[in-house]
């Protein structure tokens, strides 16, 4: 994103190329989707962290967002899931994540955030993503991240779950 622009409006332009991603998810191979994820979500984290805390006004705009849960799953196929640690402070066993459960869960919390953005409410999605990046969608991004990372050295840039 330019020098120009504000980090709000550096963050609601990412935010904004992740949700079109995920709503185009067809124009993509596993390999294409999972490689500009790996350009544009550790993007947003690090603007999320670093944005100033904001009061909320509590205005969520009342919109019904469909999961892509099922969409992510198909075009990640046999690459979908992954060992990881849950909880690595504690010596908690190891569990399967899901690629498809990380990238739907901060497709949702992020579109929330989008649509009040769009709806004038700024500050409450300003607070959203915040809020969801320092938990929800933040958990979900850093173990994916981890995961895009070796996928896209491993994996066939032509795979297709077909």
């Amino acid at each position: 994103m330019g020098n120009n622009m504000s980090q709000e409006e550096n963050i609601i332009g990412l935010i904004s190329q992740y949700v079109e991603m995920v709503e185009k998810l067809s124009t993509y191979s596993a390999h294409g989707f999972l490689s500009k994820c790996a350009i544009i979500l550790p993007q947003i984290y690090s603007l999320g962290m670093a944005m100033p805390d904001s009061d909320i006004e509590d205005k969520d705009v009342d919109v019904e967002i469909v999961s892509p849960l099922g969409s992510i799953e198909i075009l990640m196929g046999k690459y979908d899931r992954y060992n990881v640690v849950y909880e690595p402070s504690r010596e908690d066993k190891v569990v399967v994540g899901s690629l498809s459960d990380d990238l739907s869960d901060i497709y949702l919390d992020l579109k929330k955030a989008l649509v009040n953005y769009q709806h004038g409410h700024k500050k409450d999605a300003l607070w959203q993503i915040k809020f969801y990046l320092k938990s929800h969608a933040g958990t979900h991004l850093v173990d994916a991240l981890y995961v895009m990372h070796r996928l896209i050295e491993d994996m066939d840039p032509d795979y297709k779950n077909v």
